[in-house]
């Protein structure tokens, strides 16, 4: 956990839950903020202050991009025989729990087996039914403060050190990415996809429409990275002294894409528009 960096507003709330745990819990925020090592930190915290108790993750089988309805029934199964000591379940990016398996998982949040708890992170809410949020306990992810992350990156240049700083736009997966030059991370990787559509004409951007509107998660993704990409061109643009009128019309219309595909718009329809205006 040597690359945990808690807001201190975070760090007093995962305390008092690692105290006294709630049955569930989403851990929610931007993409590659670190909510999956704060949901690992939170279910060791646990584990670590009650003798035995054990922590299970729960991933997509390895063909698949969705947790479907056969796994949690599987996980029912597993959870009817009781235990003393607590079982932690972990579900990272639970929204691609797809429909059946939330409705179906939604069971265990209402009836909950004795001393097990759930813990769930999620970079899209509204990938996740109502029902199943409603009865979860939220923690949202607050960024680390200025000075926590001029620390983490204190062995960088003081140039290369506010880029980072810029890029990651408060998140710290991000950054870690960015200072150890990661290239496996898939958030830098979706980084280069972005600037790629931002630099190539639109016909060459409409030919890719079909494609990546097919997967709502890479969807996602891709909204983000392009988002992260236009604001650290702002960043630089305002901090140089440039024009930053055509960042903040590609941040307008990210956002724009963003809340549209959040009302179930067709993806493809709202890329075909934001490639156009990009």
């Amino acid at each position: 956990m040597s690359d945990l960096v808690l807001n201190p507003i975070v760090k007093r709330h995962i305390d008092a839950y690692i105290a006294h745990p709630p049955h569930a819990v989403l851990i929610y925020g931007k993409q590659s903020s670190g909510k999956k090592t704060l949901a690992a930190y939170l279910a060791l915290g646990i584990k670590n202050s009650r003798t035995h108790s054990t922590i299970m993750y729960i991933h997509p089988l390895e063909d698949k991009k969705t947790i479907g309805i056969d796994q949690i029934k599987q996980l029912k199964v597993l959870l009817r025989t009781k235990s003393a000591a607590y079982r932690i379940i972990i579900i990272p990016d639970a929204d691609i729990l797809t429909i059946e398996a939330q409705n179906n998982f939604l069971k265990l949040l209402e009836e909950p087996p004795e001393n097990v708890l759930f813990i769930l992170t999620s970079s899209r809410l509204h990938g996740l039914l109502v029902t199943v949020r409603s009865r979860l306990l939220k923690i949202r992810y607050v960024p680390p403060t200025h000075a926590q992350e001029q620390a983490f990156v204190s062995n960088m240049t003081s140039a290369d050190a506010n880029k980072y700083i810029a890029i990651a736009d408060g998140r710290i997966g991000l950054l870690h990415a960015l200072r150890n030059n990661d290239q496996s991370s898939d958030i830098l990787q979706n980084i280069e996809q972005a600037k790629e559509i931002l630099s190539e004409p639109f016909i060459d951007r409409l030919a890719k429409v079909d494609t990546l509107s097919k997967d709502a998660t890479s969807l996602a993704t891709l909204l983000d990275a392009l988002f992260l990409t236009c604001n650290a061109a702002l960043t630089h643009a305002v901090t140089a002294g440039r024009s930053y009128t055509q960042w903040l019309n590609r941040l307008d219309a990210i956002e724009s894409a963003n809340t549209q595909i959040q009302r179930n718009i067709s993806a493809k329809l709202v890329l075909d528009r934001l490639f156009l205006v990009l």
